[in-house]
């Protein structure tokens, strides 16, 4: 079977374009470059989770320095978990304050379709039925990954939860495909992240991938988790397999 992406997404309460995409024919630059177009998307982990957006963007702009490093550095977890609406969300609230202070700063952790562009990915753009829900299917070579759901019957943290669940397989295999080494979680630490900001370093998916390895070697994550998610919805965590695991 030849390989190919679809990525799919439909307005929820104001969020997502409408967005139906086939790629036929790709290579690791054009899986990367539906994985980026999908990570665009990221925002939704946080939004339905529950936790006060509106007051973490606020807060964010509140603290607000003339430079990433200044902004990160003005976070106060204590602070932050006041707008998680529920103890169990203060992880969800922290990584959405981290986001926001990108976001003001105009700095993302992942490249644009523009910078993949670039790098001249393989893929050949098809139609695809509009559907009212989230979905991708993905096949490159062994690597196959299938996730969907339909709105029918959502609520807001089913939607955060499969927006996440693609975005934790996504986030972790963009860079690899990009010629990048994976990067591994740290001790987590508020500091150390601004540290690292104070000096980011290169130019278009260089610079993307310097902010992304930031964030995860200071023990923070991109988007809202599963993990994190499930802390407060039980029905989110994947269920492990019954009995013997065999050796």
């Amino acid at each position: 079977m030849e390989n190919f992406a679809v990525i799919y997404v439909y307005p929820y309460k104001g969020f997502f374009e409408k967005r139906a995409l086939k790629l036929e024919g790709i290579d690791e630059k054009g899986l990367a470059y539906a994985m980026a177009d999908f990570l665009r998307f990221r925002e939704a982990t946080m939004i339905f989770s529950g936790v006060d957006e509106k007051g973490i963007k606020e807060y964010i702009k509140s603290i607000k320095g003339e430079s990433l490093y200044e902004t990160i550095s003005r976070i106060k977890a204590k602070e932050v978990e006041e707008f998680s609406n529920d103890k169990e969300l203060k992880d969800v609230a922290i990584t959405y304050s981290i986001f926001r202070a990108l976001r003001e700063h105009g700095e993302d952790p992942f490249p644009s379709l523009k910078e993949v562009e670039k790098l001249n990915p393989a893929f050949i753009k098809k139609d695809f039925p509009e559907k009212k829900g989230i979905g991708v299917m993905v096949k490159l070579n062994d690597l196959v990954i299938i996730k969907k759901m339909s709105y029918e019957d959502a609520k807001d943290y089913m939607v955060a939860g499969i927006v996440s669940s693609i975005s934790d397989s996504f986030s972790k295999k963009i860079y690899p495909l990009l010629g990048k080494e994976e990067v591994k979680k740290k001790k987590k630490s508020l500091k150390n992240l601004a540290e690292s900001f104070k000096e980011i370093k290169g130019e278009g998916i260089e610079r993307n991938y310097n902010i992304y390895k930031a964030i995860i070697e200071s023990g923070f994550t991109t988007h809202a988790t599963i993990e994190q998610l499930s802390k407060k919805y039980k029905d989110l965590k994947p269920k492990k397999p019954k009995g013997r695991l065999p050796k």
